[in-house]
């Protein structure tokens, strides 16, 4: 969790964001990129989609429902992250 709050901390103060809706399209990019894109160290360098996936597969009887797998990162919106200007 420190790792997701310090790299979204990173994003918010070098972007200018003008209203709410930014903001939320923002922090949805972010955590798409950081729940499917970047890898974790200590679950041997797979992201947290992956440990997840792989816990659903080894474990199916312990969920209620099959979880629905996410769309791949290049179908998302493709809007930049707004840096602030120099």
């Amino acid at each position: 969790m420190e790792r997701f709050k310090g790299g979204i901390s990173k994003v918010l103060t070098s972007s200018h964001l003008r209203n709410r809706e930014e903001l939320e399209a923002t922090l949805e990019r972010y955590r798409r990129l950081y729940n499917g894109q970047i890898p974790w160290k200590n679950r041997g360098a797979r992201t947290p989609v992956e440990v997840f996936n792989a816990h659903y597969e080894s474990n199916p009887d312990r969920f209620l429902r099959k979880p629905h797998k996410p769309t791949s990162q290049d179908s998302y919106e493709k809007a930049p992250i707004l840096l602030a200007s120099n």
